[in-house]
C-alpha cells in the first residue's frame, strides 16, 4: 500500500514543475502545442508515454478508497485514458475550442494543484 507514496513523490513535483511552468511560460507552450499539430507524430509518442505511465500507476496503485491513494489512481486513469484517446481518436486532442491562453491556463492550474497534492501526500503526510 505504501506504493502510492512512492508514486506520488515521483509525480507531485513533476506535475507541479509542469504547472509552473505552463503559468509563467505560456508562449512557450503555444509553440510546443503549434509543433504538435505541425507534426502528428509527436502526438502518437505522447500518447504512448500518457498509456505507459497510465499503466504503471494504475498497476502499482489501482484503490478506489476516500483516502490519499485515490488522488494517485484518478492520475493513473486519467493518463491512461488520454493516451487511449490519442492513439484511437488524436482529432480530438489537436482540436481545442475556446481561447487558446484560457485552455492552457486551466490546464497548468489543474496541473500545478494535483502537483501540489501529490507533493503534500509524498512528503508532508507520513
Amino acid at each position: 500500500m505504501q506504493n502510492y507514496m512512492w508514486l506520488a513523490s515521483i509525480f507531485g513535483p513533476f506535475l507541479l514543475i509542469l504547472g509552473i511552468w505552463g503559468l509563467f511560460y505560456r508562449d512557450n507552450m503555444d509553440k510546443v502545442c503549434a509543433s504538435v499539430k505541425a507534426h502528428p507524430a509527436f502526438l502518437y509518442i505522447l500518447a504512448i508515454f500518457n498509456l505507459w505511465f497510465g499503466l504503471v500507476i494504475i498497476t502499482f496503485n489501482n484503490y478506489w478508497f476516500w483516502d490519499r491513494t485515490l488522488f494517485v489512481t484518478v492520475l493513473g486513469w486519467a493518463l491512461a485514458v488520454r493516451g487511449v484517446i490519442c492513439l484511437f481518436a488524436p482529432q480530438l486532442m489537436l482540436k481545442h475550442k475556446g481561447n487558446k491562453t484560457t485552455c492552457h491556463t486551466v490546464k497548468s492550474t489543474v496541473f500545478l494543484v494535483w502537483g501540489f497534492i501529490l507533493c503534500w501526500i509524498a512528503f508532508l503526510m507520513q
